[in-house]
């Protein structure tokens, strides 16, 4: 899946992991005792390499690229960590702690200019769900779905250091790795969602194209049937011209204008009946075009990654 990752603790992939200690210190002008901090870069850059394994992941670490992302491109699912305290690309106007939200809402308005595609389903992502958890029932009240950050809240902004344990770097792992798993399912529900949906368009573009089809053959019998009745009537008229001039003594100039107006006035019906089949057929060709294209988007769009 096409999966958007905006967190401002994702540390830039050109930093080695051997370098990344030394390069967040030297960035946000840190100290050892500030370690914790810098903990959580180590275990956002775990975070977002499991969920990588199986995903093509865009991060966002500004939150002003995370609102141009949202924008511009077309993503199954947005991770979007809920506070952004060290990134100074927040509007003054929105307080860092809640500027997740802000994210949020601008995919759910991108979201509302495509109603051809789903939604993109959104994971809010933060260490503050355990201390505060009416932030992860308005998550949820809005459809987006509350996910717990493998480290504590006071990580997030510098603190004195912690001594860090193995068993506190198994549940980091494992909450990577639940990350990943949660994706996952999400991927399975889009495409069984998708499939549906593209099932039952694929019935309508059916049903419509058979509309189609019986229009025009009832078109075509309707032009098939005035043709035959405009036929005899000329025959009728012109045997009729030709019986009166032999045998009743119609003057011939009046058969003649007979005629006439016979040979002028079938073909002026007819053409007309003719310009307005084509008319139509030109309609339905636009329509059944526009119907193929509607089927491929369909099926480009099943999700088959």
């Amino acid at each position: 899946m096409r999966v958007l990752f905006a967190d401002d603790q994702i540390p830039d992939d050109k930093i080695a992991d051997k370098d990344l200690y030394e390069a967040i210190k030297q960035k946000y002008r840190l100290t050892d005792e500030d370690i914790e901090f810098i903990e959580a870069f180590k275990v956002m850059r775990r975070a977002k390499r499991a969920v990588s394994e199986d995903n093509k992941v865009t991060v966002a670490r500004r939150f002003k690229d995370a609102l141009s992302l949202v924008q511009d491109q077309n993503f199954d699912v947005a991770i979007i960590d809920l506070g952004w305290y060290e990134d100074d690309s927040v509007p003054k106007t929105i307080e860092p702690g809640q500027a997740g939200w802000a994210i949020a809402d601008a995919l759910g308005e991108a979201d509302q200019h495509h109603p051809e595609r789903p939604p993109t389903a959104q994971i809010i992502y933060s260490a503050r769900f355990n201390e505060s958890p009416e932030l992860g029932e308005i998550a949820a009240s809005k459809g987006r779905l509350p996910f717990l950050k493998p480290y504590d809240e006071q990580a997030t902004i510098p603190l004195k250091s912690r001594q860090s344990t193995k068993e506190r770097k198994d549940r980091e792992d494992a909450a990577c790795q639940s990350l990943r798993a949660t994706l996952s399912f999400i991927g399975h529900l889009r495409a069984s969602a998708t499939s549906s949906q593209v099932n039952r368009s694929l019935d309508l573009l059916l049903n419509e194209a058979e509309q189609g089809v019986q229009r025009a053959a009832k078109r075509e019998n309707r032009w098939d049937s005035l043709t035959l009745i405009l036929n005899s009537v000329s025959i009728a008229i012109v045997l009729t011209g030709v019986i009166g001039l032999f045998f009743f003594g119609v003057p011939a100039g009046a058969v003649t204008a007979a005629v006439g107006i016979v040979v002028g006035l079938i073909p002026k019906l007819m053409y007309g009946e003719l310009g307005e089949t084509r008319k139509q057929i030109q309609t339905a060709t636009e329509n059944l075009s526009a119907l193929v294209e509607q089927a491929r988007t369909l099926s480009s769009d099943s999700p088959a990654r």
